[in-house]
């Protein structure tokens, strides 16, 4: 049976690859096949660095321009993946993909090579949203691009939550979403350790520390404020939503408006936001473009009702386990609806669903059974 090797720079709680190989690699403790490899290793959670600082920078941007550049054709060779033979190796970041791919000495033709994107964008797109306006970010969009391209071209398959994920990957390029969809794919569901609440506060004290009514039903918004997360969506709903009895709060940052209302809350970032989350009555992931959100299944593992957005890996969620918003249909209509709905399923269900799709168990399942 071949291993399944994954490699990341960095792992660390959280989102993103890091986030993702982190909880992979909690799963995979007992297994035999699976094993995640990285040179850092967090066991804390980062506050995201604000975008506004990062930009505006030429110098800097420049000399990132320059890096894309040279990853383009450079290679490097990677002691940390040296005695890897027979296996399936996955990627979690496609310059790490490339640097390792285009060294030749690093290429072995027993093992597989496979990619895992993790945004709901292109990474390219992801990668240059931090660059200054101007002839630097479209230098920077086009290298990145042709990493990606690159990359897409020497690896072997793909590894996605499910085929909705990248449903917003290369629509306006023909080509490349040829290529995409031209390889080998393997489906597998995110899992995660269950959030552990028994040393939590309890729901009255967390809502009573942040000046909320315990008596009012809660909904709650935890991410950046920005328009891929849906924050402005967010921020309809919040500003139509007249009943007095429910109260909104958002756990995050952002450069997005914050809604106008009597019955809104904004926290900012909080490192106890899973204990928050735990407090509120409804998580709320109102998403414009989503790949696979992790906080749906830390939700859902604190057996939490989750309200999302019919989009991207979002739409092949487990049946019974979230309720759907619709972009083709008013919003404020559909929230007020789904609040007011008896078909949800008791904690219990939601947790039995959790286990079932999503704990750490059924992830690495997956994987194993995949390969």
């Amino acid at each position: 049976m071949k291993k399944i090797v994954h490699y990341s720079k960095l792992v660390r709680p959280g989102g993103g690859p890091a986030g993702y190989l982190y909880n992979l690699e909690v799963a995979s403790c007992n297994s035999q096949r699976v094993e995640v490899r990285y040179e850092e290793r967090l066991d804390s959670r980062i506050k995201p660095s604000n975008a506004k600082a990062r930009k505006n920078n030429i110098l800097k941007d420049l000399r990132r321009a320059f890096s894309d550049f040279k990853r383009i054709f450079k290679g490097r060779s990677l002691s940390t993946l040296k005695d890897v033979k027979g296996s399936v190796i996955i990627f979690h970041g496609v310059g790490e993909a490339l640097l390792f791919l285009n060294h030749k000495d690093n290429v072995d033709s027993s093992n597989k090579y496979y990619l895992m994107m993790h945004s709901p964008v292109p990474p390219y797109i992801e990668l240059a949203s931090d660059t200054g306006n101007g002839i630097v970010k479209k230098i920077r969009t086009y290298l990145l691009r042709k990493i990606e391209s690159r990359c897409l071209r020497k690896i072997d398959g793909l590894v996605v939550p499910n085929i909705h994920a990248i449903d917003n990957y290369y629509r306006d390029q023909p080509k490349l979403r040829a290529l995409l969809e031209s390889k080998d794919y393997k489906e597998i569901p995110t899992g995660i350790e269950a959030i552990d609440t028994t040393n939590f506060p309890s729901r009255n004290a967390i809502l009573s520390s942040i000046n909320v009514n315990p008596e009012n039903i809660i909904v709650g918004y935890f991410g950046r404020f920005i328009s891929d997360k849906g924050f402005d969506n967010f921020k309809t709903i919040v500003e139509g939503s007249d009943t007095s009895d429910i109260t909104f709060i958002s756990a995050g940052e952002g450069n997005l408006p914050l809604p106008q209302s009597a019955n809104y809350i904004n926290l900012g970032w909080r490192s106890d936001a899973l204990e928050i989350i735990n407090a509120v009555d409804y998580v709320l992931v109102p998403n414009n473009v989503a790949y696979f959100d992790l906080i749906i299944l830390e939700a859902l593992s604190m057996g939490k009702r989750v309200i999302t957005t019919h989009v991207g890996g979002s739409k092949k969620l487990a049946p019974n386990t979230v309720k759907y918003l619709h972009f083709d249909s008013d919003m404020i209509i559909d929230f007020k609806k789904l609040i007011e709905e008896e078909t949800w399923p008791n904690i219990d269900c939601t947790r039995d669903s959790y286990r079932k799709h999503y704990s750490k168990k059924s992830f690495i399942e997956n994987y194993e059974n995949s390969f």
